[in-house]
């Protein structure tokens, strides 16, 4: 794992230190410690999930960061599995108002489709996209919920954590060491944009991770998205 940083950075023409400037930006984190850095970069290795266009997120809340798999990452790993046959959503309102969705989940290997119905009362949020657009993240959450159970994927979740990664201790230190060895980006970079880009937008960062599934530990913050 302590080769991800390398891989990533060269997949993108970037050297590494400029590639762990980057994230940094992308993540809206500038304080992001060596630790949260390592975790980010095994997540985004552990699932094959991209770093830098919201499929994986680094949220903030109350001085202690998380690492969350958005929606856009939800919809890559399950869009790979082999025996996925599509989805469909059932809405359900009461005097013009949305109170449900459905979504229903196929795999080719099954006759019956996995069900599961999120309820808005249960599930919305005081952040920005559940105030603005709440179908829209009633919609995600049901589709994260169905694929969870449909494919089994008790992780990634929430949360990301060493443990749920399946890594060992030392495995992880290799990450974190890797990051902490890079040098200081130097002033000429490869692509500057992109990181300013994933950045800029903050509502998209908040949506992706809206309708992340419960976190895995029960001392983890509630609610990580009102400081978004």
């Amino acid at each position: 794992m302590a080769n991800a940083l390398v891989t990533m950075a060269t997949a993108r023409g970037m050297s590494t230190a400029t590639f762990v400037d980057s994230i940094k930006k992308a993540v809206g984190l500038p304080n992001i410690t060596t630790d949260q850095l390592g975790l980010y970069i095994a997540t985004c290795e552990k699932y094959d999930l991209d770093p830098m266009t919201g499929e994986v997120w680094m949220l903030e809340k109350s001085g202690k960061c998380s690492v969350n798999i958005g929606v856009d990452g939800w919809s890559k790993l399950v869009n790979r599995e082999p025996q996925y046959n599509g989805c469909d959503f059932q809405y359900e309102f009461h005097e013009g108002e949305l109170q449900a969705v459905t979504c229903r989940m196929y795999r080719k290997d099954r006759t019956h489709a996995t069900e599961v119905t999120e309820w808005m009362i249960e599930c919305k949020q005081n952040s920005r996209p559940w105030q603005s657009h709440p179908n829209r993240m009633l919609r995600h959450k049901a589709f994260v919920q169905a694929a969870r159970i449909s494919f089994a994927m008790s992780t990634p979740s929430d949360e990301v954590t060493v443990q749920s990664l399946g890594m060992t201790h030392a495995e992880f230190e290799g990450v974190a060491k890797a990051v902490e060895m890079v040098e200081q980006p130097q002033e000429e970079e490869v692509f500057p944009d992109i990181a300013e880009e994933a950045a800029a937008d903050e509502e998209q960062r908040a949506e992706a991770v809206g309708a992340i599934p419960d976190g895995l530990f029960p001392d983890a913050q509630s609610d990580p998205y009102e400081n978004d």
